[in-house]
């Protein structure tokens, strides 16, 4: 019992609270409950598992902590039971998705500046596959191209007007309005810049092995999917109100990132992760400590769908956290530029430390070797050159990509759902 103890306090540990957020049911007692018919065998891979994701998140800049601790803990056991119930040796951490939002800052500048950062979901993911044996099944994972929550906030209050009373209709209006929207002539910039973001999300999707390629789809795949008007709906139901011929958010989300969201974010987020978890089986999200006021919200819908609420792997981000946007690195930066901004950041900083912890898992042990003892010697000719041999090669093939179209491709939902439920190597 006292080794058990022990590794409880272990599994605790692991997940700090972080950036003003504290994991919810972490006490020893709570865990101590949850784990406590398991043999020391199944505590020890529960812990190990956080250990890694927790020590490949620092590698790749990225400080980690959950919404809910039991919560985690819950679903890697169901993982662990079912592994060994089907013979399947499979990753511990249930199916994640991250969303990835527009970019306003290469709107503003009017040309390809897509920044490194980008990479830290992907490289964390591209950091699990090469730890994995080769006996174990892909991760389950994605990325949302969530760019047009832009348009959202662009149209703001007073562009949305629901004016239908049935909950079910002012979806389906919802919708229609969004949609055709996106096809306005006044938002065309906004949907080629989110264009250009999403050729950066493929191709960089691309770097991975066949396998364990995480697919790349759209806020559009999610608005355009046959089910998303029954859980606009219901989220309709459950976060508005309908008042003097029009539907009114209640108790909406405050965020500001580059601009303030509109309230109509809220119900559309609560129905795009219902749908998301009911469809396709993902059971977790990585958002920022920032965007932690929507935990309560998702939490909600679930709770009334009856779904599996959500784990929220939330962090705080090393890279970028005190320089600014144009002091980064971007893809199409050229190898002088990359050698300047590393000379012009202080040791505090950490730039080229970090931005080559962020290459580091689609380069391989050998260049980050090579580029270590570069840095250490302070050639930031040389770290450059390194970093550039990446840079370039993702900003040719997205050159590439944009020249054949620049229309964002359509991924089912239901290819989605296969991908997620049938991994590949098991059937």
């Amino acid at each position: 019992m006292r080794k058990k103890l022990i590794k409880i306090d272990g599994l605790i540990s692991v997940i700090p609270g972080l950036g003003g957020v504290e994991p919810a049911n972490n006490g020893r007692g709570t865990i101590l409950n949850l784990v406590r018919r398991l043999d020391q065998e199944s505590v020890n891979e529960l812990s190990q598992a956080l250990i890694g994701l927790r020590q490949s998140s620092l590698d790749v800049g990225l400080d980690l902590t959950v919404n809910d601790l039991r919560r985690a803990i819950a679903a890697m056991m169901e993982i662990q039971r079912d592994n060994r119930r089907n013979h399947f040796i499979a990753p511990l951490l249930p199916p994640i998705y991250k969303g990835v939002s527009f970019n306003p800052e290469t709107f503003q500048r009017g040309q390809r500046s897509e920044w490194l950062v980008i990479l830290d979901f992907f490289s964390l993911l591209r950091q699990s596959v090469a730890v994995q044996s080769q006996t174990e099944l892909p991760s389950q994972a994605a990325i949302l191209d969530a760019g047009l929550y832009w348009v959202v906030n662009l149209l703001g209050r007073d562009g949305i007007r629901l004016t239908e009373s049935k909950p079910d209709a002012a979806a389906n209006q919802m919708i229609n309005l969004l949609i055709g929207s996106c096809a306005q002539e006044n938002l065309q910039k906004v949907i080629q810049t989110n264009q250009v973001r999403n050729a950066y999300l493929r191709v960089i999707a691309s770097q991975f092995p066949a396998n364990n390629t995480p697919p790349v789809f759209s806020l559009m795949d999610v608005w355009q999917d046959p089910e998303f008007s029954g859980f606009l709906t219901k989220a309709i139901e459950l976060f508005c109100v309908y008042s003097q011929g029009n539907w009114q958010v209640q108790h909406a989300v405050h965020y500001e990132r580059y601009m303030t969201y509109s309230p109509w974010v809220t119900p559309l987020v609560a129905a795009e992760q219902a749908l998301l978890c009911s469809k396709s089986g993902f059971r977790a999200n990585l958002a920022p400590t920032t965007e932690a006021a929507w935990n309560h919200i998702l939490d909600k819908m679930c709770g009334r769908l009856g779904l599996k609420k959500y784990i929220i792997w939330m962090y705080v981000r090393r890279l970028g956290a005190r320089l600014p946007y144009g002091a980064m690195p971007c893809f199409a930066d050229d190898q002088q530029t990359i050698a300047v901004k590393l000379g012009r950041s202080s040791v505090d900083d950490n730039l080229g430390g970090l931005i080559i912890g962020l290459i580091r898992p689609f380069m391989g042990d050998h260049w980050f070797n090579e580029v270590q003892s570069c840095l250490k010697s302070k050639d930031n000719l040389a770290v450059a050159k390194m970093i550039y041999a990446f840079t370039s090669s993702i900003e040719e093939s997205v050159t590439q990509l944009l020249a054949q179209d620049q229309l964002v491709p359509q991924l089912r939902l239901d290819n989605m759902g296969w991908l997620m439920r049938f991994p590949q190597g098991a059937c």
